[in-house]
């Protein structure tokens, strides 16, 4: 009976996760045609999302604070309240500002409620099943690309930037209808859940969880490097743009039973090993790039490169949550969303830049070397934390006020 209301927790937070990808997602390769139509050259393009990606990294750094400070039920509710107006409102700007305002906000929104999911697979998983939770709900990644992108296409070309814009903010309300009815928000309340914060907060400032998060951001940089120079390179070798969305479409589909099969491996192998896999495609799919020159090249660099994408989140989340200790949650998941979207950053910026500066097989090759740097750093780590051996006796006795003279706020799993 557990097990049924975990798994059904982990369809409503699929759901929730799909609805914020199928907005992003959806929005990603039309957002530059958008701002063009307000004059932005490449350029300016490159700040735009520079620009999201700084909000989305705000949204991921201030969730530990927030969900300190606010019932994590309206929290959830009250974002999705408010990133619907800015996306409505997208479709009726008339300056170019307001686009860059109007979209970083909605992306700061985003980041927020995606950290916030995040962490609540955490909070109600266990290590036994901790990897595939994670893994079952970054499929939310490539579904969210594959029909956001189809949606979005077809209602600009059939009725425009204002009727597409109204259409999502309405599938935004999604989050928080499913706030507001499904989702259970587990709480620590209490002095006993006060006492527990002050001791894991030093768990949390260790040297082990800082190399996590900068492997993080190494294997976030490199994977992002792809994304975008794989774009750059087929437009340079004069591939048409239905080719460059067929390998986008063909690594979106192999990628879906292979997120599944990887997060199936990583409770069996280890979170630990199962990064070391995220970490041989990310490198794999840089070499692979780095001398493609043919349409099936593209397509193998793109399935790669997708896969990593995909996997590299739930794998380092669910390596967080197995070196931090319950209580320690809160504050530890949502850094890791932070140092990936930071990873992203640094790639968006700097991936043209040093294409223009070298030449683009150097560049992939240079990007290809950052994940085996990741591995041998991650190889430094424990494969579970200290407190780990307690964590799910607490959660369970949270969740049982049976076992804990503190109930749980919000429900347990």
């Amino acid at each position: 009976m557990r097990k049924l209301k975990i798994n059904s927790q982990l369809s409503y937070l699929f759901l929730g996760n799909l609805t914020i990808l199928f907005v992003g997602m959806g929005l990603f390769p039309v957002l530059p045609l958008y701002a063009a139509k307000f004059g932005a050259d490449r350029g300016v393009i490159g700040l735009f999302f520079g620009s999201i990606y700084a909000a989305l990294t705000a949204g991921s750094l201030v969730l530990g604070w927030l969900a300190n400070r606010m019932e994590r039920r309206k929290l959830f509710i009250l974002i999705g309240l408010v990133g619907m107006p800015p996306l409505v409102l997208l479709g009726f700007a008339s300056q170019l500002w307001q686009v860059f305002v109007l979209t970083a906000v909605v992306w700061f929104c985003g980041g927020v409620n995606l950290a916030l999911i995040n962490l609540l697979i955490g909070l109600q998983t266990q290590g036994s099943n901790r990897g595939r939770s994670f893994s079952l709900v970054s499929l939310s990644i490539p579904f969210g690309s594959l029909i956001g992108a189809t949606t979005v296409g077809t209602l600009v070309s059939r009725a425009g930037y204002p009727v597409m814009f109204m259409v999502l903010g309405a599938v935004w309300l999604v989050l928080p209808l499913l706030g507001l009815v499904a989702i259970n928000f587990p709480q620590s309340t209490g002095i006993q859940s006060a006492q527990r914060n002050t001791r894991a907060s030093t768990d949390l400032g260790g040297k082990r969880y800082a190399l996590l998060l900068g492997v993080a951001i190494l294997s976030a940089t490199a994977i992002n490097t792809g994304r975008l120079g794989m774009s750059l390179s087929m437009q340079s070798l004069e591939f048409s743009p239905q080719a460059i969305a067929g390998a986008a479409t063909i690594s979106g589909l192999v990628t879906i039973p292979l997120t599944i099969l990887i997060g199936a491996l990583s409770d069996r192998l280890g979170s630990r090993h199962s990064l070391w896999l995220v970490y041989l495609l990310t490198s794999g799919g840089g070499i692979v790039l780095s001398g493609a020159a043919q349409l099936w090249q593209f397509w193998l660099a793109a399935s790669l490169t997708t896969l990593a994408f995909c996997t590299n989140g739930a794998m380092t989340s669910a390596l967080a949550a197995d070196l931090l200790p319950p209580t320690s949650l809160t504050r530890g998941l949502p850094w890791v969303n932070t140092a990936i979207s930071a990873g992203a950053i640094v790639s968006f910026l700097g991936t043209g830049y040093l294409m223009d500066l070298l030449e683009p097989r150097s560049v992939f090759l240079i990007a290809s070397t950052l994940p085996i740097i990741a591995a041998g750093v991650v190889q430094l780590l424990p494969a579970r934390s200290l407190a780990s051996d307690t964590s799910d006796v607490q959660l369970e006795a949270d969740c049982d006020p049976g076992k804990s003279p503190v109930p749980a706020v919000g429900g347990c799993m």
